[in-house]
């Protein structure tokens, strides 16, 4: 994987006009991807569906989420939906099977829990995310006319 490239708002010391130029076309870009279709797929059901029409349109109102983040979308889901079904199985039979052995949903639940907080993080779901998120936007400074004027070469 190549360098991590920084937009405007987290860069430090001093940038050339065109490196801000190009960093602020990168962050439009951002928001110009093909929108977001909001259908869920057929085949979720249950929790993950609920889950689906629970997060789809925070993330729409927040994020520049797009149609390339369908499949993150729907696997955050999947799992969410997951976790709640092993849950649901672990309340009812325990977390200790009658002969003895562990309940293979503990194991199932724990990884479906690791898959889901890498895809809210991924998705800015999680609140180190949004906290990066608010901190960069906390550090846009407003437009200037004599600042451009000055930053003019």
């Amino acid at each position: 994987m190549g360098k991590k490239i920084k937009l405007i708002e987290p860069t430090k010391g001093h940038i050339s006009k065109a490196e801000r130029l190009d960093r602020e076309a990168m962050r439009e870009e951002l928001f110009e991807y093909p929108d977001l279709n909001t259908q869920p797929p057929t085949f979720l059901t249950g929790e993950a569906l609920n889950e689906w029409n629970r997060v789809v349109p925070l993330l729409k109102s927040d994020i520049p989420i797009s149609e390339l983040d369908y499949s993150l979308i729907v696997s955050y889901c999947v799992a969410v939906g997951t976790i709640i079904e092993c849950q649901n199985h672990i309340k009812d039979n325990g977390a200790m099977l009658k002969d003895g052995k562990s309940n293979p949903a503990v194991r199932l639940q724990s990884q479906a829990m690791k898959d889901m907080r890498m895809l809210a993080n991924s998705l800015g779901m999680s609140l180190d995310s949004r906290m990066k998120l608010a901190f960069n936007k906390s550090k846009e400074k407003p437009k200037d006319a004599f600042e451009s004027l000055m930053l003019d070469d």
